[in-house]
């Protein structure tokens, strides 16, 4: 088997390390293959395998994915041990027949050297176990360490698509290796909650903490209307509050809660509420101003009453208030009324309508002139709208538009 056949088989991180220094190492891979194929073992079993096979040991003693590491490490020692003396034993043995051929002619020789060879072997023993004792120091002290990660806040709260940055969450950690984040491809593109995992090893043993993040929706929605006011005639138009949407839109929500008032016929002026809310909560508010006005009355007797002149009026003085004048008419004009009353009107609407607007009715035989020359609904004021008896040319009574913004 090649390296990449132990990265298919799904080897955790650290593990997959320990097998790549195998091959680094230049250990035959069937022997890598024997003792070090099975996904069981933990980074610190593999190790010990893999030391095992540098130094040229037979690991089958201890390459068991039941054994703790600590007793594999403790077997590597001691099968290292022996076999050291075993190398140790067998040149000494060797020397010593090199002697005994030349024992008789060089005696002396022969003493020397077995007194240097003891004291190379004392040396060589007294460094093999300084070696033992510091690298078993030195691993006891790494075994030892407190490995933690320390986040800004136990739970990370992300706006709905902010960018997830994981290294700024991390405000502290002990020494080790790099911190390894085992899901470090969040998007915060849907609401809810997440867990991020973190890992800190320092190559004898790892340390890991899940980071709480809660992905949430604040910004309101949107909502425009086409108009900010408009003006219905009763019993002339009709009312689609959605006809005067232009924009309903929000960050994450497609379908919105859409709520809007009734509009009452019977009011002169209201608001129409348009309420936006999203899942989230969030709410956005419009408001339409709705002024209703009534629809202007018909002439009662439609033969007997002309179009609007918007000459001046006659010479008569008109009836305050829209009162009768009697002066200059015959001895039936008790019998001849003009029935109005006086309206207000927005700014802009056409001065025909606002004039006919005042008109109710006749009484009698009269035929009038609806008059309305000072009228100006460009600019706010209160004008007089005149009823002239065309017969006599009287002032048969005078009403009054006011025009406001």
């Amino acid at each position: 088997m090649e390296l990449n056949d132990y990265r298919i088989k799904d080897f955790m991180p650290f593990c997959f390390e320990e097998i790549r220094l195998a091959f680094m190492s230049g250990i035959d891979p069937k022997l890598i293959e024997q003792y070090m194929n099975d996904i069981s073992f933990d980074n610190l079993q593999l190790r010990q395998i893999r030391l095992g096979l540098e130094q040229g040991l037979d690991v089958s003693a201890y390459a068991r994915t039941s054994m703790p590491s600590e007793e594999m490490e403790n077997i590597r020692e001691r099968l290292l041990k022996e076999f050291n003396e075993r190398d140790l034993e067998a040149e000494q043995e060797k020397k010593l027949e090199q002697q005994q051929i030349r024992a008789e002619v060089k005696s002396r020789k022969l003493h020397n050297t077995i007194s240097l060879l003891r004291i190379v072997m004392i040396l060589g023993m007294i460094g093999i176990a300084a070696g033992v004792f510091l690298f078993g120091r030195k691993i006891y002290q790494i075994y030892r360490q407190d490995l933690f990660i320390t986040f800004r806040s136990d739970e990370a709260v992300l706006e709905y698509g902010d960018v997830f940055n994981a290294e700024e969450q991390i405000v502290g950690h002990s020494e080790g290796e790099n911190i390894m984040i085992i899901f470090p491809s969040f998007a915060a593109d849907e609401l809810g909650e997440y867990t991020v995992i973190y890992q800190l090893s320092n190559g004898l043993k790892a340390v890991r903490k899940d980071l709480k993040i809660r992905v949430i929706d604040s910004t309101a929605p949107v909502i425009r209307l086409k108009e900010d006011e408009i003006t219905l005639t009763r019993k002339v138009d009709e009312f689609d509050p959605n006809e005067y949407i232009d924009e309903i839109s929000d960050n994450h929500d497609e379908d919105l809660k859409v709520t809007i008032s009734e509009l009452d016929w019977d009011l002169d002026e209201q608001d129409i509420r348009y309420l936006v809310e999203d899942s989230s909560g969030n709410m956005a508010e419009a408001i339409l101003r709705v002024f209703i006005e009534d629809k202007p009355k018909e002439n009662p007797n439609p033969a007997s009453a002309k179009p609007a002149d918007s000459s001046s009026p006659a010479s008569s003085d008109p009836a305050p208030n829209g009162g009768n004048s009697s002066e200059g008419s015959d001895p039936q004009s008790e019998q001849k009324k003009v029935y109005c009353h006086n309206v207000t009107v927005k700014i802009g609407t056409d001065p025909g309508t606002a004039a006919y607007s005042t008109y109710d009715g006749l009484g009698g035989d009269i035929t009038i002139s609806i008059q309305f020359p000072e009228l100006n609904t460009s600019s706010p004021g209160t004008y007089p709208i005149y009823y002239i008896d065309t017969a006599t040319g009287a002032t048969m009574a005078v009403a009054y538009v006011t025009v406001v913004e």
